[in-house]
């Protein structure tokens, strides 16, 4: 046998090795694989490592290991990783808890695509303690219904260690597969998550624990599986449904993490699940702490902290000409609350993301003369009311404080005089039950004040959010403002991506490079994908199907913006517009470099 032959029956893998020159075509494929591939979701980059390197995604959750399938190529793993990252993700923001907590203590390791049985999209593995996502059917979104097999597996064995009168033999705080659909007593009285686990199974069959419950009645009609009906499966479905609650609230889809829709007799209807969303989410709280700390200690009966800084209440949509928006009413510390300028001098927040801002509130004067206006005539009704704009009514934030939507509101309050402020909270506070929210909640603020509050806004787009949350406001802003405020939400691999096409492109000018029906193509397909072109500015950037004059001079101020983001600098530049353009293509790869190699500051000075 040859040492060739050897090697190749070894099966050893040929990879990459040493330090990659950055840059390179393969590079770029793969960077485009990561930004536009991804098949199991849209969802942004929240951590590149965590969601691209299995040794970040272990560290990050806390799982015991990561396993790939032998047949599962490199474009593969990316897409199944970057998926489930964003999945446990969402579920860890709902819960609020620590990032690893999610592998259940280093107890849980997940598979991708290796230990996969015929006709399962996924399935739990208790003795090993392992969940299986098959490759050829993950966007099934079975993630979800595994992990809730997991949590309900692992934390009864951590229960059975110091209660020795549990039976081991049910495997899972559910019932594992008993079929009863009779409420246990026992497990009823437990304080324990054993207790806990019974009420959800009494309020999920039983109505006041009398009436057996309508679902149930047709689910033990129609199916006569006793697979089907084990309660460790109905609890995993009932946790599926749950989690499809979790992702409408966080407007937000992952093919591999749930299902879209549950509309099959085996599932509780979401109506019922949705009634029950807080004692589910409570179950898992007290299940995640407890296999981390050891400590089963109650949960309140309302989850309604989503962090320290707030109180949620009833949920609501803010309309923009773009879109309609989730959100919630929420209390929030006014000194907690973090807008773009300082409400006294009107200079720029060095706590607010710069990105964020598209209205400069520093050199308008006609902004500042609002705010200073309004501050002195203060008005409370136009800062509490129910308005589904998103230029009127409560300041619109992020869960971190960011304001997107009310800087200028935002800043009135936090200039109010002490007889306005004790005007607002007079004028709030019998308002206060309409919103969801209690007297008594507002009472434990020092200055609390009501806000609209956005679920799952990556700041990486916060200035697209901002631009459309002002959008009625945006109409007057100038071309190369506008530009700006769309520069600074773009991410770095689209500028990429156009920069590669004048770089494949023949031409001298930015004119000639855009004569080229196939770069158009390919711009107006990219720009439309990240949803600058929408809807409601189609006409504005197009002509047909090819960019408009006004759509040409908005994609030239948007690559300038890039290099020289400040308005001055752009409108002293236009006579080097083409020589910037024709360079663009490096320059956007050394902007990259915090080293000596990058010339940017220089061509900006």
């Amino acid at each position: 046998m040859s040492k060739k032959t050897y090697i190749s029956e070894k099966g050893i893998k040929i990879e990459d090795a040493g330090q990659i020159a950055p840059y390179g075509r393969i590079a770029f494929h793969w960077s485009n694989i990561q930004s536009e591939l991804i098949k199991f979701t849209k969802a942004d980059t929240f951590n590149q490592k965590v969601q691209t390197e299995p040794k970040e995604f272990i560290e990050y959750f806390g799982f015991k290991s990561v396993e790939f399938g032998n047949w599962m190529s490199q474009e593969d793993r990316l897409e199944f990783l970057y998926a489930a990252a964003h999945g446990f993700e969402i579920i860890r923001r709902e819960l609020n808890v620590p990032s690893k907590y999610i592998g259940l203590n280093k107890e849980l390791s997940i598979a991708f695509g290796a230990r996969g049985r015929t006709n399962a999209v996924a399935h739990y593995e208790p003795r090993q303690k392992v969940i299986n996502i098959t490759k050829t059917k993950a966007t099934k979104g079975g993630l979800f219904h595994e992990y809730a097999h997991a949590v309900d597996h692992i934390t009864y064995e951590k229960i059975t260690e110091s209660d020795t009168t549990l039976n081991k033999e049910f495997l899972f705080s559910s019932g594992g597969h008993s079929v009863i659909q009779d409420i246990v007593l026992p497990r009823l009285k437990r304080k324990d998550l054993i207790g806990d686990m019974e009420r959800i199974f009494e309020k999920l069959f039983w109505k006041k624990g009398q009436t057996m419950q309508k679902w149930l009645i047709d689910f033990n009609k129609h199916s006569k599986s006793e697979y089907e009906h084990r309660r460790n499966e109905i609890w995993a479905r009932t946790s599926e449904v749950w989690c499809l609650l979790v992702a409408k609230k966080n407007m937000t889809k992952n093919s591999m993490l749930n299902e879209f829709k549950y509309d099959s007799i085996i599932y509780p209807p979401v109506t019922l699940v949705g009634s029950m969303f807080d004692d589910i989410k409570i179950y898992y709280i007290r299940s995640l702490k407890f296999l981390q700390v050891g400590n089963q200690s109650a949960a309140p009966k309302k989850v309604r902290l989503v962090s320290k800084n707030n109180i949620n209440g009833k949920t609501t949509e803010i309309s923009t000409q773009t879109e309609d928006l989730k959100a919630t009413y929420a209390l929030f510390e006014l000194n907690k609350l973090v807008q773009s300028n300082d409400p006294h001098t009107f200079k720029p927040n060095p706590k607010y993301p710069a990105k964020c801002q598209t209205r400069d509130y520093n050199e308008v004067k006609g902004e500042q003369e609002k705010v200073i206006k309004y501050a002195s005539n203060f008005k409370p009704s136009h800062l509490v009311n129910n308005s589904p704009d998103a230029t009127t009514g409560t300041p619109i934030i992020t869960p971190d404080g960011i304001v997107l939507g009310g800087n200028g509101r935002t800043m009135i309050l936090k200039r109010l005089s002490i007889t306005n402020w004790n005007k607002y909270q007079s004028y709030l506070k019998p308002k206060i039950e309409s919103f969801g929210l209690t007297k008594s909640e507002l009472d434990s603020y020092k200055k609390p004040v009501l806000v609209r509050l956005l679920e799952n806004v990556p700041l990486s787009k916060c200035s697209y959010y901002s631009d459309t949350l002002n959008s009625n406001t945006m109409q007057s802003f100038d071309p190369v403002t506008k530009a700006i405020s769309i520069a600074k939400s773009i991410d770095n691999s689209t500028f990429e991506y156009i920069a590669n096409i004048f770089d494949d492109t023949e031409g001298d000018t930015f004119a000639q490079v855009l004569s080229v029906g196939r770069v158009q193509d390919k711009i107006i397909s990219k720009l439309t994908e990240k949803k600058f072109i929408n809807t409601s500015n189609r006409d504005v950037w197009l002509d047909g199907k090819s960019l408009s004059s006004k759509g040409k001079e908005t994609l030239e101020n948007i690559l300038l913006a890039y290099i020289l983001p400040d308005k001055k600098l752009i409108e002293k530049a236009k006579i080097y517009t083409n020589k910037i353009v024709k360079a663009l293509p490096l320059l956007i790869k050394i902007n990259q470099f915090k080293s000596d190699w990058n010339i940017i500051p220089d061509i900006q000075k």
